[in-house]
């Protein structure tokens, strides 16, 4: 079982007016809180089962994020310059069981012609593990191949290596 509460406010509207538009922004600011709740069988979790036997995931986590986005109309209606469009948002995120980050993103939308659009995007992103990542129990499964590179990733004579690194 999943649960989900949100709660989100945003604002939306144009800022002021520049010769080619409005200056559009929005702003706002959600709180969620997560909840997990598998618990497998009996047979399960006694492992009285070959494939698939699991103990409970179980777990809870919430986070806040504000965030903001501005949209800047530098020409319209021109030769070359039907459009031209600068973007920028960023958004805080904090979760109670992961910490916290920052994010943004930059875009430039520029259409010279009709038909024809070009944009250009930098940013960044930040994802907190799914509660099920977090919480997970103990499980079974098939059993490992021999290719994979993560196979006795924890021995000694390896310690340090970057596939050691990789794998931990």
């Amino acid at each position: 079982k999943y649960q989900e509460d949100i709660v989100t406010a945003s604002f939306t509207g144009p800022l002021f007016r520049l010769p080619h538009g409005d200056v559009k922004m929005a702003f706002g600011a959600e709180f969620r809180k997560n909840r997990i709740d598998d618990t497998p069988s009996v047979e399960a979790q006694n492992d009285n089962l070959v494939f698939p036997s699991a103990m409970p995931t179980r777990g809870s986590d919430q986070a806040t994020d504000v965030f903001a986005e501005f949209d800047v109309p530098l020409l319209k209606g021109l030769p070359l310059a039907q459009e031209l469009t600068a973007n920028a948002s960023t958004r805080y995120a904090n979760y109670r069981s992961y910490g916290q980050n920052t994010t943004y993103k930059v875009s430039l939308i520029w259409v010279p012609a009709t038909g024809i659009s070009l944009r250009g995007t930098h940013g960044t992103s930040y994802r907190a593990p799914a509660l099920f990542e977090q919480f997970l129990g103990a499980t079974t499964g098939f059993l490992t191949s021999p290719n994979d590179p993560c196979n006795r990733w924890d021995d000694p004579s390896k310690a340090g290596t970057p596939r050691a690194v990789n794998c931990a």
